[in-house]
């Protein structure tokens, strides 16, 4: 069971790595900006009202587009 303190991705369910302690998801540590669509840089963690979205699972949702 997700703790509920911890950001957890609305799609694949993985619980957000606080400080981005995790070398397999760096971008954890990072938020997640407009900017990083615009620049091609590695996108960060998404929170909004809609949910939790993690970098991989934000990252294919933009390539389908």
């Amino acid at each position: 069971m997700a703790n509920k303190n911890v950001p957890t991705c609305v799609i694949c369910k993985r619980e957000r790595t606080m400080g981005g302690l995790s070398s397999e998801h760096p971008m954890d540590a990072y938020d997640y900006s407009p900017m990083q669509v615009l620049t091609g840089s590695a996108l960060g963690w998404y929170s909004g009202d809609d949910g939790e979205i993690c970098p991989e699972d934000m990252t294919e949702m933009i390539r389908k587009q």
